[in-house]
């Protein structure tokens, strides 16, 4: 779509984009294109004559209405494999595991007189995520016989 002739201006200086060497011929040459998607973004459009650019063409200007939307991304939750559990070997290596990284938070809060911090807390989570990652793994990922990961069913 070209924007310059769809707003006629009420000044005729505004419309013309060109000036010819013998100053008497005055032409629209130059054109804005856009998207016939965004017609109705545009407002108006017009040539811009008191610009000095050291040309003998106008400077042309587009009144642009934007909305803009924040875009926000879906971040996948972690789900653990939860039904591994249910093997009572993995059950036990699960157990253990957590009670080791455990042991080493609650002799680290004996040890120091301060108390609880978020140190404490990011700890203790971070000790549960990477037990349940590397002992059940996420939800839906299995590893296939040549070592490349693989979502199940495919």
């Amino acid at each position: 779509m070209i924007t310059n002739t769809c707003f006629r201006q009420a000044k005729a200086n505004r419309q013309w984009t060109w000036e010819s060497p013998d100053g008497v011929t005055l032409n629209m040459i130059d054109y804005i294109l856009i998207s016939s998607r965004c017609r109705s973004s545009v407002t108006n459009s017009r040539a811009y004559p008191s610009v000095d650019i050291g040309s003998d063409h106008q400077l042309l200007i587009a009144n642009i209405r934007l909305k803009l939307k924040a875009r926000r991304r879906h971040t996948a939750s972690k789900q653990y494999d939860t039904k591994k559990v249910s093997d009572p070997l993995v059950a036990i290596n699960y157990q253990a595991e957590v009670a080791g990284k455990l042991t080493t938070i609650i002799d680290m809060l004996t040890s120091d007189a301060e108390g609880c911090d978020n140190d404490v807390v990011e700890k203790t989570v971070d000790a549960f995520n990477n037990t349940s990652r590397n002992i059940l793994g996420l939800y839906g990922i299995c590893q296939s016989k040549s070592g490349f990961l693989k979502t199940r069913g495919s």
